[in-house]
């Protein structure tokens, strides 16, 4: 299986020349893809779409992306920029120890022949990934200047064999709460600051909406998402990193369908915002990228109202604690769903394909040594 990683290396130290040069590409890109946007708009793209926007100063390669990236974004109305596509074999990223830089990037451009080289600084963890398979990158601008979204890919041999099962269920107060079968199934309480956050943004860019100061607001949008994406970050590390510890197959619910729940506008607005698909594929990523498999199990019906101790159906007299009228059982209602899925998970390993646990807690002895 092959895996991918995309590492942000900061371009730097530009001459006039090589700056000149790299804002002449980014901004003949720009519009290249406005006017593959329009075709797209119109449905006029032909079977051989390169003859549209094939010119002399446009590589083959350039436009290719082009295309590829408008039409994954054909159902948003505006695009916006876009970063600078750069196919595999046309770029490359060296080693050139000098008092400049240790990193150098080669830039294709019809400007120059043979291209330029720009530096660049790989993160210095990040290293030892110029080893691997270089495969298409981009080129992006930002406040801070100019940056290289290099990607990479490996194979990985996915593992077959693990020693428990960690489970995780998405929630709205708490992001994420991890139950294994091990230590007792101990809960964890994962990223509870994510929902204060969205909170506390949600309530200035209301204040700053009656006072009508839009700049300050899509300001506001740029800083809540990068610290929402910090602490999902820290979240799926510490979730990966638990699995690895514990030597554990990762079963993770899937909330298809919640975003069409009915449970009232308030509540929908909150969870409508909650960012369940980019933990999901971050946790995601990070288990392939350590050759560690992950499952995901449907969560409709079966976990939020079904007891995890003796299967009955629960109920949750408030939206943190779950009831069980047949034996008595209460508990948290994200642990009890954590629960839940652990034990689907384990219903469902004997359909997977090669997939094994050696002698684990079983979840029944686990349940009740809580």
């Amino acid at each position: 299986m092959q895996v991918a990683k995309t590492v942000k290396c900061k371009i730097h130290s530009l001459t006039n020349i090589k700056e000149q040069i790299l804002s002449h590409e980014y901004n003949n890109y720009q519009k290249l893809c406005q006017e593959v946007s329009a075709c797209v708009d119109n449905n006029y793209l032909s079977d051989r779409p390169y003859s549209l926007f094939k010119t002399a100063n446009r590589y083959s390669a350039t436009v290719w992306g082009a295309i590829q990236s408008i039409k994954n974004k054909r159902q948003f109305d505006r695009i916006g920029e876009q970063p600078l596509y750069l196919r595999n074999d046309v770029f490359a990223v060296v080693e050139n120890q000098t008092k400049i830089s240790k990193h150098w990037l080669k830039l294709p451009t019809k400007r120059k022949h043979g291209g330029i080289w720009l530096p660049v600084i790989v993160p210095r963890k990040y290293e030892e990934l110029l080893n691997l398979k270089i495969c298409d990158s981009k080129i992006t601008k930002k406040k801070k200047g100019w940056f290289l979204l290099l990607t990479v890919k490996k194979e990985v041999v996915i593992m077959k064999s693990y020693s428990n099962i960690l489970a995780i269920d998405l929630g709205e107060k708490v992001m994420a709460t991890v139950c294994g079968s091990f230590n007792n199934q101990r809960p964890q309480f994962l990223g509870r600051k994510v929902r204060g956050i969205r909170r506390h943004y949600a309530w200035l860019r209301k204040r700053l909406g009656k006072k009508k100061i839009p700049k300050v607001i899509k300001r506001l949008e740029h800083t809540e998402k990068h610290k929402v994406n910090d602490q999902l970050y820290k979240i799926a590390r510490q979730i990966n990193n638990l699995a690895e510890e514990t030597n554990s197959l990762i079963v993770l619910g899937d909330l298809k369908g919640i975003r069409k729940s009915t449970k009232g506008k308030r509540f929908n607005r909150i969870v409508s915002n909650m960012p369940y698909l980019k933990l999901t594929q971050m946790i995601t990523y990070m288990a392939n990228w350590d050759g560690r498999q992950i499952i995901k199990v449907s969560e409709k019906g079966r976990t939020s109202h079904t007891c995890s101790k003796c299967g009955s159906k629960g109920t949750r007299p408030y939206q943190g604690m779950f009831k069980c009228p047949s034996c008595g059982y209460q508990v948290n209602a994200d642990f009890n769903g954590a629960k839940r899925i652990a034990q689907i998970g384990l219903e469902t390993i004997p359909s997977l394909d090669g997939v094994s646990l050696i002698a684990p807690l079983t979840l029944q002895e686990a349940s009740h040594a809580c």
